[in-house]
């Protein structure tokens, strides 16, 4: 679609069944778009980073230790 001169815009609304309109968290939404796509997927962010419980940010993450977190609902 860019080499054509096209860039998608796609909204994280979604709509139920019966027609009512919702907020879908955008982060997921991208992430299924990207990985149902087979697309690289950058995520741009106002935060310094991923925060802990205690809002303090995490200098390092590694997959295992995101699953911990996300177990622990500190993250999501």
């Amino acid at each position: 679609m860019l080499e054509n001169g096209y860039l998608p815009v796609v909204s994280s609304i979604g709509v139920t069944d019966e027609g009512q309109l919702m907020n879908v968290n955008a982060d997921q939404a991208a992430t299924a778009l990207a990985a149902t796509l087979g697309a690289d997927l950058i995520l741009l962010s106002d935060v310094s980073g991923i925060l802990d419980g205690k809002g303090q940010r995490i200098a390092e993450m590694t997959a295992a230790k995101a699953e911990q977190l996300i177990e622990q609902g500190i993250i999501t």
